[in-house]
């Protein structure tokens, strides 16, 4: 074929801005887009890009080559040989023109990207491109007589993508069906004969690993002489790809942003950005046979435009039997029940119109036998002399069937007492596998059926169950973990996505809703503590959130009993009292939450040492010695007087040694030992305690002073100083050295100026001890 030569000139740089402000000439815009187009993208966005300065156009076209070679070969013919006849029509991709070939005397299709459009990026313009040679490279690889054959490849007149092909003479399927929709009378053999064909070819392609992805009545071509033909393979991609379409790539129907198809002939599973598989054609192809024996697609009626679903009325009892069952088989929604591919589709066509069935209905014996005499009048002498034959052997197969259904009944009772709770999930779904092939075997056996039912609830209460024990598992963690660690960073985030997770919505609004929800929880138990750690967390950690406000509610109104609403009438206005909650004057609500061991508890690790605290202290050390918090807030309440005298100090280690003993992992024992030898200048016992609760949370302000002030009494002040400043705690230390406040702290902030080691830098801010992820 003669080739084109296109201007490749570097346009000027009026031309360039003029393009890009849109007022271009019409005589000038194709030769400018082209030139464009044949760049590199990074330097095609400095030309788009450079509006800014009217020199910036001539600078960027003398920065581009003004040479170079498309990978598409230019080789269309545009010469003398051909000339064109006439146009045939247009799609979202391309243009279809008939040539006259002079020399050998014949028609031919020519069909040629469609130019960029004004409003078409470069890359969905290039995307396109893509796709429009991918069209004929793979169009060229499949050789069948159902496709048309892709004569030669190259350039349009414009220097546009384009490729040639064999003139086809018919009408499109999508005449036909029209036709019928009118209420003319069919064919059926010579329609089926037609989807066969169709069937057929696409089944080659599958064959060769590719998916037509957009078969649709106006892409079949129906000769006159008997012969179909597939067209139209832009969107067609190999077995396993995933589209990449970008949303605006193409005005075509046929490309969107979720999927690539037709949407009135595509798999439900196409409207998402999912692989290639030849059951999309399948679906495509039950479509047509419904359209051709009814008129009527599968979502052109009582179907809302644009659903995935589809309206299967028009296959009714009037028409064939098998066919219904093929058109029904390909439409299924569920692309594991439809044929494998287009071949399975072809055979089953071609067994209907050899024998008047088809595997999709699958038919009894007899009316396999019934099927084939109606046809040969030879086999209907021969079936009138077999009938006492076929009668007995029936007979024989009722009985075989009859002692097959009685063993699958005993299986099914042995399955029922092999699975019965409490069977663990993977039993129960290794039954149902085997009730399934039992179903799958016997259709009619209605106890199979039940057995299904109540395995498939069994499973979903076990996996119920279990997703119960271990979000009960998380929250008891949660809790475990302020016990062991206190505050630490991620502990907002970490609680409140298991709270989520537990159905809570934890929003200003969703009072009544979680409410409802706690009311029949079986996690409310393990619930309402990490409610109110994370109430905690938020007030402590000085985060602002209406939740401070909603979650007290909702604590109260689904307490179970007086002592959670006590607890939840605590804390209604929460505030800070030196790094812990401040408990309010409200001896009855303090009464009410000290009513149990776990809420007096969860009382005291909340609100931290207080007056008012120390009756419950006192009740719950004489209720048992072995609870653990009693322990830590009656040693901080000793802690927080001025002064101590030694047999106070040796108090505070005698409640250590006991909460050690009951908590070893936790860091409040040892933060109680460092004080206690803090008072003693035990600097080497004081350092072994704050690295020891250092290594459980490094981000907590007062361990790290405490490990300061024993490596500062040990001589190593160099390294104390880089610890404390890179803690950035200046603004904390500064204010309760300012303002002491009778924590702890405080004391540890007095031994470290002691030793010479001064606060960083920083205004005095009462901030928490570990600063919360926000």
């Amino acid at each position: 074929m003669a080739s084109t030569r296109v201007d490749t000139a570097v346009p000027s740089p009026e031309d360039l801005r003029a393009y890009s402000e849109g007022h271009l000439g019409t005589d000038r815009f194709d030769v400018v887009d082209r030139w464009i187009a044949a760049q590199d993208p990074e330097t095609q966005e400095r030309i788009l890009g450079a509006g800014d300065s009217a020199g910036s156009f001539s600078a960027a076209a003398e920065l581009v080559p003004t040479t170079g070679s498309t990978p598409f070969a230019p080789d269309i013919g545009t010469g003398g040989r051909f000339t064109k006849d006439a146009p045939i029509g247009a799609g979202g991709m391309g243009i279809v023109d008939l040539l006259k070939d002079r020399v050998l005397g014949r028609d031919i299709v020519v069909k040629r990207c469609r130019p960029r459009r004004p409003d078409e990026s470069i890359a969905a313009y290039s995307r396109r491109q893509q796709l429009f040679k991918r069209e004929a490279q793979l169009t060229a690889q499949l050789e069948h007589p159902g496709i048309v054959p892709v004569h030669d490849v190259g350039e349009g007149p414009l220097g546009e993508p384009a490729f040639t092909m064999k003139r086809l003479d018919g009408e499109p399927l999508s005449a036909i069906i029209s036709r019928r929709r009118a209420g003319e009378a069919i064919d059926v053999p010579r329609l089926v004969e037609v989807i066969l064909r169709v069937a057929d070819a696409v089944g080659y392609a599958h064959s060769r690993g590719i998916v037509h992805r957009d078969i649709k009545p106006d892409n079949i071509i129906v000769g006159a002489l008997g012969a179909v033909y597939v067209i139209d393979w832009g969107l067609a991609g190999t077995v396993g790809a995933v589209p990449t379409i970008e949303p605006g790539a193409s005005p075509s129907t046929t490309l969107t942003g979720s999927g690539m198809g037709t949407p009135a002939w595509m798999a439900p599973e196409q409207f998402g950005q999912v692989k290639a598989d030849p059951r999309m054609d399948v679906f495509a192809l039950g479509g047509l046979l419904m359209a051709t024996l009814t008129g009527k697609g599968p979502r052109d009626r009582g179907v809302a435009p644009g659903s995935h679903q589809v309206n299967l009325k028009p296959l009714d009892a009037r028409l064939p039997r098998g066919l219904v069952a093929v058109a029904r088989r390909c439409l299924e929604m569920n692309a594991v029940a439809r044929y494998a591919d287009a071949s399975a589709v072809a055979d089953d066509l071609r067994q209907w119109l050899a024998a008047g069935l088809t595997s999709a209905e699958n038919p009894s014996l007899l009316m396999r036998v019934y099927t084939l005499a109606r046809r040969s009048r030879k086999l209907s002498a021969a079936v009138v002399g077999t009938v006492a034959a076929v009668l007995i052997l029936s007979l024989g197969v009722v009985w075989r069937e009859r002692a097959q259904v009685a063993r699958a009944r005993a299986e099914l009772d042995g399955i029922l007492t092999a699975t019965a709770p409490p069977a663990d999930v993977n039993r129960l779904n290794a039954a149902l596998l085997r009730v399934r092939d039992i179903r799958a075997s016997f259709p009619s056996l209605l106890m199979a059926v039940a057995v299904d039912n109540r395995l498939v609830e069994q499973i979903g209460a076990s996996e119920r169950q279990q997703r119960q024990q271990q979000l009960d598992q998380e929250l008891r963690g949660w809790a475990k973990a302020f016990t062991v660690r206190g505050e630490w960073v991620t502990e907002i985030p970490d609680i409140t996505t298991t709270l989520r997770s537990c159905g809570l919505k934890l929003e200003p609004d969703s009072l009544g809703a979680d409410r409802e929800l706690l009311a029949k929880s079986p996690l409310r138990d393990a619930i309402l503590p990490e409610l109110a750690h994370l109430l905690r967390a938020y007030v402590v950690g000085d985060v602002p959130t209406p939740l401070t406000g909603t979650i007290p509610r909702l604590i109260v109104a689904a307490a179970p009993d007086a002592a959670w609403r006590g607890l939840g009438e605590l804390l209604e206005a929460p505030s800070v009292a030196a790094h812990d909650l401040n408990l309010p004057a409200m001896p009855g609500a303090i009464a009410a939450a000290a009513a149990t061991p776990a809420t007096a508890d969860l009382m005291l690790s909340l609100f931290g040492p207080n007056e008012s605290l120390m009756p419950v202290v006192n009740l719950r050390l004489r209720e048992n010695a072995g609870a653990f918090w009693p322990h830590v807030i009656a040693a901080r309440a000793l802690l927080a007087q001025p002064e101590l005298s030694v047999e106070e100090y040796h108090k505070v280690e005698q409640h250590a040694w006991a909460a050690l003993g009951i908590e070893p992992q936790s860091i409040w024992p040892h933060l109680l030992f460092a004080y206690f030898y803090l008072a003693a200048r035990d600097y080497p016992n004081l350092l072994t305690q704050a690295v020891t609760a250092w290594s459980v949370n490094p981000d907590d302000i007062e361990i790290v002073v405490l490990r300061v002030v024993g490596m500062s009494g040990l001589d190593s002040r160099e390294d104390a100083r880089k610890l404390i400043e890179n803690a950035h705690a200046g603004a904390v230390l500064r204010f309760h050295h300012h303002y002491p406040m009778g924590h702890p702290i405080e004391r540890a902030i007095d031994a470290m100026l002691a030793e010479g080691i001064e606060i960083p830098a920083a205004d005095a801010e009462l901030g928490p001890l570990v600063e919360p992820k926000r």
